[in-house]
């Protein structure tokens, strides 16, 4: 299937990972065609500009992801709604999407029913940007307008479920099934078949002192004075961000420095040098290569092997940079409560 995207693949050397938030251009032309799938079901018709042009059509998703996506486009409680259009009875019967350029050079707004696609575009025909233009203030009140000059009689309730869908209580947290420790739930749609079955951990169970300074795990725990706790279950990458970024969270208290036990689980994650990569470095070039790791916030500190010999030790989010000899390298990263990953690299 295809979605008419001719500039996305006439661009396609010069885009990189911004692509997938829309860091890419297109056309108005292709905007519209594109959107214009979801109020048919999840087929797209490619534009005509003469009566007697055959009509091409193609399907881009299925009748209930089509759906599911224009509803969710049709909800009025949303952060780009403008200010003028807050009564929700203003609003015409529409789902919409907006979008601003970097540097707003360009505001959009694309909207659909079930008679008509409707895009505009807001910015300067020299593609310098403006401080006040965005999709969401520029752009989505004039869509408005055009949908309610042109559409004299709207369908009020133009988005009709189709078959195969069923509902369940799902997490508010997570959007998946609820576990143990979620009280806060709501009614989802789903498709069968294509929706996750896990059950939602974004709470973990940690045992601790009456003070909550110190946790402890089933070896270690004293017969007394402990208290059942819930806290947050961070992935160590998401730990390590907003350690770096200064952002406080609900931090597990360091386990007990007295347990004998060693644990395995949650060993520390190296993210550089990339696992079995081939580093060509010059041999008057005398930049470092950095090593780093993600880890639990029991975590206080790591240590670096090279080889299986010890090279650094280093608090847990703090990157450590060497020098790398030519060949096959063993990369050990271990933890202070004896956990460790392993990588191998060539230079």
């Amino acid at each position: 299937a295809s979605a008419g995207f001719k500039t996305i693949n006439r661009d396609r050397d010069k885009l990189g990972l911004s692509m997938i938030l829309g860091g890419c251009g297109v056309t108005a032309i292709e905007l519209t065609h594109a959107y214009s799938a979801f109020a048919r079901g999840g087929r797209s018709v490619k534009p005509r500009f003469t009566r007697n042009a055959p009509i091409l059509t193609d399907t881009l998703f299925s009748e209930s992801a089509a759906w599911m996506t224009a509803k969710i486009l049709s909800l009025p409680t949303r952060p780009d709604l403008p200010l003028m259009f807050e009564n929700s009875t203003n609003l015409p019967p529409v789902s919409w999407k907006t979008g601003t350029s970097y540097g707003r050079r360009d505001g959009w707004a694309v909207g659909f029913n079930s008679h008509y696609t409707i895009t505009v575009w807001a910015g300067n025909f020299d593609g310098h940007g403006a401080i006040d233009l965005s999709g969401a203030d520029v752009a989505t009140p004039v869509l408005f307008r055009l949908f309610q000059a042109i559409d004299q009689r709207p369908v009020r309730n133009w988005l009709k479920q189709p078959p195969g869908f069923k509902f369940r209580q799902v997490c508010n947290e997570s959007g998946l099934l609820p576990g143990d420790s979620c009280h806060h739930l709501v009614t989802d749609a789903f498709i069968p078949g294509h929706a996750p079955t896990n059950h939602c951990e974004h709470l973990r169970v940690v045992w601790t002192n009456k003070t909550g300074t110190r946790s402890y795990c089933s070896d270690c725990m004293p017969e007394q004075g402990v208290v059942r706790r819930w806290y947050p279950n961070y992935q160590p990458e998401l730990i390590a961000w907003f350690t770096d970024n200064n952002i406080p969270y609900k931090a597990i208290p360091p386990h007990n420095p007295n347990c004998e036990r060693v644990m395995k689980a949650g060993a520390p994650q190296i993210i550089s040098p990339s696992d079995q990569a081939e580093y060509l470095i010059a041999t008057a070039d005398s930049t470092p290569l950095m090593l780093s790791c993600h880890s639990g916030g029991e975590v206080t500190n790591v240590y670096w092997y090279i080889n299986h010999r010890l090279i650094k030790k280093a608090r847990r989010s703090e990157p450590v940079f060497f020098k790398p000899p030519a060949g096959v390298l063993r990369i050990g990263c271990a933890d202070d409560k004896g956990r460790a990953t392993t990588i191998s690299i060539t230079v």
